[in-house]
């Protein structure tokens, strides 16, 4: 063996510090820039995992927020439209309870017109009566040819309204 090393050159001394440095420089490289490099590799990953932890809880909630806003926005619609249907019954029953008024008040003043045009008509019948038993006084007189006294007067009116009667 001792020839096949030096037939390959090996020197052992050279091969020993080479060893030997090759390890410290393995540990000092191990100490100072791997394991920070790893540290900080493990850090970023765990930064990397929380941020796309945090997104998808963003995400969830975005989602339920949705669902959320959608719910109060059928909610909203539901109760204009709520509002609209009792605002139109209202109406309705304020339109009914107008029109009824309204019926009746005509009602009312057709019924007082009919009373005033009865009254008239029966004031107007009366003077009529007493003009017609007038004018019938008036011409039985002049056919008699005599003027009568008051108290005949009233009573041929009498008998000639009764007799209208």
């Amino acid at each position: 063996m001792d020839e096949l090393i030096r037939t390959l050159g090996i020197d052992w001394k050279l091969l020993v510090a080479n060893t030997i440095t090759f390890g410290i420089v393995l540990w000092i490289l191990r100490r100072f820039a791997y394991r920070p490099i790893i540290n900080l590799l493990d850090r970023r990953r765990q930064a990397i995992a929380d941020s796309l932890a945090k997104a998808k809880q963003s995400a969830e909630e975005f989602k339920v927020w949705q669902q959320e806003k959608q719910r109060l926005v059928e909610e909203a619609k539901t109760e204009a439209l709520r509002l609209v249907h009792q605002a139109e019954r209202q109406a309705e029953t304020l339109r009914q309870q107008q029109l009824a008024e309204t019926q009746a008040e005509s009602a009312r003043l057709l019924a007082r017109t009919k009373d005033q045009l009865a009254r008239q008509q029966a004031q107007l019948v009366t003077e009529a009566k007493r003009e017609l038993a007038s004018l019938v006084v008036q011409a039985t007189g002049k056919v008699i040819d005599q003027e009568l006294d008051e108290d005949l007067d009233r009573r041929f009116s009498r008998r000639a309204l009764e007799g209208l009667k």
